[in-house]
């Protein structure tokens, strides 16, 4: 096999392959006579189905495309090795002539990877950021240890919620149609929820408000035409929350 580099811009190499004919007849051989001991045709043995007849049922033109792909991988190898390319992805193939008898010309475009020239370190500057930390700065900076590390007790003094609660909550949630059939339900699960926190929709705060320990609330809410469940916005969800208890940080 000859091969050379026919064109080379940054990353991608291009190079021809010229595998000899009688090399290309030697995998065509071998392709008719795996096909030959693959098939069934009536009148034959295995093994035996002559050429023609393989001819008519694959067509010519499969029979030399099965060929060249089983000499493909040997020579992509081969070249690899000899030009010690570095590969990013699988090279392109194009055949530029596939004819029995005559040598088979193939290009390949290999994508490799880009030789890259680093500056001198002793060139680069950059500029020492100096940052003073101010009071404001670290107190804030507690707050968050404080509230990322912050446990939750239950609260005895009292039995109803109040608006600014953190409530322990047991629910299940249905997702409802305009005709009030399910969409889609999720198995019960656990939380701590705080009535005060920001975006919390209005009909569960509210729903939670001044209810009993141990009560079941059921919550109908409309889905935010935000919610990244196109298909669902505009839709109810339906909550069954039972309260389990009054929590404090």
């Amino acid at each position: 096999m000859r091969t050379e580099i026919v064109s080379q811009e940054k990353n991608l190499v291009a190079i021809k392959a010229e595998v000899e004919a009688d090399e290309f007849q030697k995998s065509i051989n071998k392709t008719l006579n795996e096909l030959s001991h693959k098939v069934t045709v009536p009148g034959f043995r295995k093994g035996k189905v002559p050429r023609r007849v393989l001819e008519l049922r694959y067509g010519k033109g499969t029979l030399l495309t099965e060929a060249l792909e089983d000499l493909v991988p040997d020579i992509i190898s081969e070249i690899i090795k000899d030009y010690e390319l570095d590969l990013i992805e699988e090279p392109k193939l194009e055949i530029e002539t596939m004819e029995e008898g005559k040598p088979l010309l193939l290009k390949f475009t290999f994508y490799v990877t880009p030789e890259i020239t680093l500056p001198e370190i002793t060139n680069l500057e950059v500029e020492k950021l100096k940052v003073q930390a101010t009071e404001e700065m670290v107190n804030e900076a507690i707050d968050s240890l404080v509230e990322k590390n912050a446990t939750f007790e239950k609260l005895d003094e009292r039995t109803t919620t109040a608006e600014d609660d953190l409530v322990e909550i047991s629910y299940a949630t249905q997702i409802l149609d305009e005709e009030g059939n399910i969409l889609k339900s999720h198995e019960p699960s656990n939380t701590i929820l705080d009535l005060q926190q920001e975006g919390l929709k209005e009909d569960i705060r509210s729903g939670l408000t001044g209810v009993e320990i141990g009560s079941q609330v059921e919550i109908d809410t409309e889905i935010d035409e935000e919610f990244p469940e196109k298909d669902l916005a505009g839709k109810t969800a339906h909550y069954s929350i039972n309260l389990l208890s009054i929590k404090k940080k």
